[in-house]
């Protein structure tokens, strides 16, 4: 019996480790662009040198991160052959991810007040032509503050029912996100970890925007379409985007998120109350989503500089170089 093709077992691991329809979406985009060119070769035919090529290939001109996912993938590729008890030994145990040829620039994630509440003026008036329109831009607004107040994940907020939220004793209720599973996109799932199971205290002025968000939707989920139906996370982000080109203001959700820690750090809450409020699983976790500004920078540099001020140090002018020399 002849050994099943790459395209045979990039099928079956599917079946064998079963995933979301987000996930196997993104599976299917990394086969199609970087693994379907050995789709009909038997898999005891394809070598190390043959997946190193493809890495390298793919290393060039793609992020470090990106990469690893594609040899993730091949990892399974031949896992599912060994589960299917095929002699053949996983080809990328010898692989090595080449350095990155290009420093990754980290997107911006700042946003001050002045831009988050312009284009929160720009949601509001944002295709207000229609019914629909008008909804989801006021829906999304809704999104955007809770996530301001909070800290909470998108796809969490997109979860909550009128049961999660109690005004009574200001907390949310997060044990949910909107999210696929193996058939099915927009659907409840549970949070992503153990951590991430919470409650969060609901601030004076996101009171008052949750009272009125309340008795303007009577729908299960407080943050839903029109006809009462979940959102999809993908269709969110861009709508969010449709906004933020027409404003002129880089932006997205979650934004708000690295805003909310990082403004909880500048504050010296306990490390420990940031990681329990946003859900992580460590501090360390919570501390990178925290971003310092250049203002903070160019104030940490002089407070350092004043501080020196009156410590004996050996300085030396140019002249004084120029002298020794």
């Amino acid at each position: 019996m002849s050994s099943p093709t790459v395209k045979e077992l990039y099928k079956k691991k599917f079946e064998l480790f079963p995933c979301s329809m987000k996930t196997r979406e993104n599976h299917d985009h990394f086969y199609k662009y970087a693994i379907e060119q050995y789709a009909n070769v038997q898999i005891d035919r394809i070598t190390p040198a043959d997946v190193q090529k493809l890495v390298n290939e793919y290393g060039a001109t793609h992020s470090l991160n990106l990469t690893s996912h594609l040899l993730s993938i091949w990892r399974q590729i031949f896992r599912a052959a060994q589960m299917l008890e095929i002699p053949v030994t996983d080809k990328t145990l010898m692989v090595i991810i080449p350095k990155p040829k290009t420093i990754e620039k980290h997107r911006s994630v700042d946003i001050s007040d002045k831009d988050f509440n312009l284009f929160m003026d720009t949601l509001l008036n944002y295709h207000d032509y229609d019914d629909l329109g008008r909804w989801r831009s006021r829906s999304v607004w809704y999104m955007l503050w809770i996530a301001y107040y909070t800290g909470m994940r998108p796809a969490e907020i997109m979860a909550l029912t009128r049961n999660d939220v109690d005004i009574k004793h200001s907390m949310i209720s997060v044990s949910k996100a909107v999210g696929s599973n193996e058939t099915t996109f927009r659907v409840i799932i549970p949070v992503k970890t153990e951590s991430s199971a919470r409650s969060v205290p609901i601030a004076k002025q996101l009171g008052v925007y949750l009272k009125d968000l309340l008795e303007w939707n009577s729908n299960e989920y407080i943050i839903c379409d029109i006809d009462g139906s979940l959102y999809d996370i993908d269709f969110i982000s861009s709508y969010i985007h449709l906004v933020s080109k027409g404003c002129g203001i880089p932006f997205n959700a979650y934004r708000l998120r690295h805003r909310f820690s990082t403004d909880l750090f500048k504050m010296k809450e306990n490390p420990r109350v940031v990681q329990d409020l946003m859900g992580h699983a460590s501090a360390k976790m919570s501390i990178e989503y925290a971003r310092s500004s250049s203002a903070d920078k160019k104030k940490a540099i002089n407070k350092r500089s004043s501080s020196r001020k009156n410590t004996k140090i050996n300085t030396k002018s140019s002249k004084d170089i120029n002298k020794t020399a």
